[in-house]
């Protein structure tokens, strides 16, 4: 498997473990995404989530191996996976949080966005590269016109440039840009939030997705 899941004192940790490719995401690994999402939903000793990848890199996006042939219709089935993939972090009731070190990319800051809270380390580099291969960033809109003001989320989005961490926790994007990387990123937020997480916390972030604009699966449709 290339998604790895541990729990250590409430905090459960999903690691994109594909490093030797950037931990770019194939079809199968978002289904493991579903998966071990589910399984810090379901499990009651769980109470915050860490979302990071394995290596040096968050992840490149998805695996471009992957986009080629299959016309329309695999085009679609590729996209629905991404958004129920994007739902499955989005819509847990439970804090979740993305580690983000190197490279975020495409599909992969669609997954940060889905998260609650984004810890950047300084040298991370957050991009939609999607008008570089002609396609739309659908899983993205919401989050980022959601994150920060239009008019740099449409910049962002047009340019196709990449984001430092230090910009990202500038515009909104990132809570926090630090100079700690590695496995141990975002286990002090993370442990933190796992001392203040309470019953409540989900009818709280239900209440805040529901105040900021559009969700993902009112997003996709646009």
């Amino acid at each position: 498997m290339s998604i790895d899941y541990s729990v250590d004192a409430g905090v459960a940790v999903i690691s994109i473990n594909r490093p030797e490719r950037k931990n770019a995401i194939t079809l199968v690994m978002r289904t493991e995404i579903e998966r071990a999402f589910q399984a810090a939903a379901d499990d009651h000793d769980v109470r915050v989530i860490i979302l990071r990848g394995a290596g040096s890199d968050f992840s490149a996006g998805a695996d471009v191996s992957e986009m080629g042939g299959g016309g329309l219709r695999n085009s679609l089935l590729r996209m629905r996976h991404l958004h129920r993939m994007a739902r499955s972090v989005a819509n847990v009731e439970k804090p979740v949080i993305a580690a983000v070190q190197g490279v975020c990319i495409g599909m992969s800051w669609a997954l940060a966005l889905a998260c609650d809270v984004v810890i950047a380390a300084e040298n991370a580099r957050f991009q939609f590269a999607f008008r570089h291969i002609g396609l739309a960033p659908d899983g993205e809109r919401p989050g980022c016109s959601t994150s920060i003001c239009r008019r740099s989320a449409k910049e962002i989005i047009y340019s196709g440039r990449f984001v430092s961490g230090t910009e990202a926790q500038s515009l909104g994007l990132a809570l926090e840009a630090t100079e700690r990387r590695g496995p141990g990123q975002g286990f002090g937020a993370g442990s933190e939030l796992c001392d203040r997480t309470d019953s409540g916390s989900g009818y709280g972030q239900a209440t805040v997705q529901g105040c900021t604009g559009p969700d993902l699966r009112s997003g996709a449709r646009l």
